[in-house]
C-alpha cells in the first residue's frame, strides 16, 4: 500500500467535516483515505460526541519525529513474571501525543 502524502500541517474537521473548511482537493482525498483506513466516514464529523459542545477545527502535523530518543535493552519485568520490558525516553512538540507514539511502537514490535 503507499504512504499517505506528507503535508506539514493539516487542518483537522471539526464539526462541519471537510467541506466547510479550505481543503485543496490532495488534502480532502488524504482525510477521506485516513477515515477509510480507520474504517470511519465523514459522518463522524456531523455531531458531536458531548451534547452542547461544538468541535472545532485545529492545526496538526502530520509527521511528528521524535526527539532525543533513549530506549534502554530489553529486561525481565518484576511486576509480571514471564513478561519482558524496556525503558523509552522521547521529547515531543507541544500537541503531539506520547501515547500514540507508544501505540505505534507496539504495533511494530508486534506486542
Amino acid at each position: 500500500m503507499k504512504s499517505l502524502p506528507s503535508f506539514r500541517n493539516l487542518p483537522v474537521p471539526g464539526e462541519f467535516g471537510i467541506y466547510k473548511l479550505e481543503y485543496s482537493k490532495k488534502e480532502v482525498d488524504v482525510l477521506r483515505r485516513i477515515l477509510d483506513l480507520n474504517g470511519l466516514n465523514e459522518a463522524v464529523f456531523d455531531h458531536s460526541p458531548f451534547p452542547g459542545i461544538k468541535m472545532n477545527s485545529f492545526e496538526r502535523k502530520m509527521n511528528v519525529i521524535p526527539e532525543n530518543f533513549q530506549m534502554t535493552d530489553f529486561e525481565d519485568d518484576d511486576l509480571h513474571p514471564g513478561k519482558r520490558k524496556v525503558k523509552i525516553s522521547f521529547q515531543l512538540p507541544s500537541g503531539a501525543y506520547a501515547t500514540m507514539l507508544v501505540k505505534r511502537l507496539m504495533l511494530r514490535a508486534n506486542i
